[in-house]
């Protein structure tokens, strides 16, 4: 499956597949191992039930206007949730953050 929404530095590669799942993680050589494994997974629980990403989720994703930095909006219908991901690597230090608004 492809890779949607690379972003990173230097040393830090994060790439995400279109369902959302963080497919690669590369550290400190961009390339060389994949410390993501298979994949890292999101769930939701709320009202006594668990919600994996992707499963029942709607996701738009693109990147914030001129910027590497992720603008992710999933949509539950059936919980009521809308969750917006922004993340982003640092350019100059080995930083990755993820704001998650609910």
């Amino acid at each position: 499956m492809s890779r949607d929404l690379p972003i990173g530095n230097t040393s830090v590669l994060i790439a995400y597949d279109p369902n959302f799942l963080l497919k690669e993680f590369y550290f400190p050589y961009v390339g060389e191992e994949n410390h993501a494994g298979e994949h890292f997974s999101i769930g939701v629980y709320a009202d006594d039930r668990m919600a994996w990403i992707p499963d029942g989720w709607q996701i738009q994703r693109d990147y914030l206007g001129d910027t590497l930095v992720t603008d992710v909006a999933l949509l539950n219908d059936e919980l009521g949730l809308k969750i917006v991901s922004n993340d982003l690597v640092d350019f100059e230090e080995n930083i990755y953050l993820k704001k998650l608004t609910v």
